[in-house]
């Protein structure tokens, strides 16, 4: 790379400070063991992204048929738009030295650690936000003693500190693996929180769910991921 680099400079095409390598792992396959298995165009085992999206986004509609979903152009729409996500966030995910071994099973589970998993998370929030209605707006005191919503807050707190990292290091992976842990933190609020319970903290809580929507939408967008408003 550095003799490539030297070699632009030379023609003019920029200059060696311009240039960065920025290295990665192997992607490879899952083999019937489970195994990594190096994508090698000699053994035969290269394989278009575009038949990955493909198998993704069959699995996915499949699955939807199964739960009783209408079939249709608006459902063909959201199968391609999550198989999108699954493939990316699969890619993104792992530290971009690290050899990747994707599982088309593994990236499409709703309660794995999956872009699948987070789009699902966005989702509820989008769903909190449309029952409750109009909210006021309100300020999230990060110093006063929190309830259950305490490691969800601090969490929110560290989003810009994630973007930061994840461009210092050229990786991706930051964000990817942040967001899993804010969605991890979400649901586990909202299985132990009523948020819509019609008491004076209604407002608040949907105010920290509000947050939480913001900071996935914005999170899979730097990924390259469009999120869905409903599944």
């Amino acid at each position: 790379m550095k003799q490539l680099f030297a070699i632009c400079e030379q023609l003019g095409i920029g200059s060696l400070k311009d240039f960065t390598h920025v290295s990665y792992g192997y992607v490879g396959l899952k083999d019937d063991n489970g195994s990594f298995k190096k994508m090698s165009s000699r053994e035969g085992t290269v394989v278009l992204i575009d038949d990955v999206i493909d198998t993704v986004r069959d699995k996915i509609f499949q699955r939807f048929v199964t739960e009783g979903k209408e079939v249709g152009d608006e459902l063909h729409n959201l199968s391609e738009k999550m198989a999108l996500a699954a493939v990316k966030f699969s890619i993104l995910k792992p530290d971009r030295t690290q050899d990747l071994v994707f599982d088309v099973d593994q990236s499409i589970e709703t309660t794995g650690d999956s872009g699948i998993y987070v789009l699902y998370a966005y989702v509820r929030t989008q769903s909190i936000l449309r029952k409750g209605g109009d909210k006021k707006s309100v300020e999230i005191d990060f110093l006063a003693k929190p309830g259950l919503e305490g490691n969800l807050v601090k969490l929110l707190v560290f989003f810009p500190e994630v973007i930061r990292r994840a461009k210092e290091d050229l990786s991706a992976h930051h964000i990817a693996q942040y967001l899993l842990e804010i969605c991890s933190a979400f649901n586990t609020w909202y299985a132990k929180e009523i948020i819509l319970d019609g008491s004076e903290q209604q407002n608040y809580k949907l105010v920290i769910t509000e947050s939480v929507g913001v900071v996935i939408k914005n999170g899979l967008s730097i990924l390259g991921i469009e999120t869905v408003e409903k599944i």
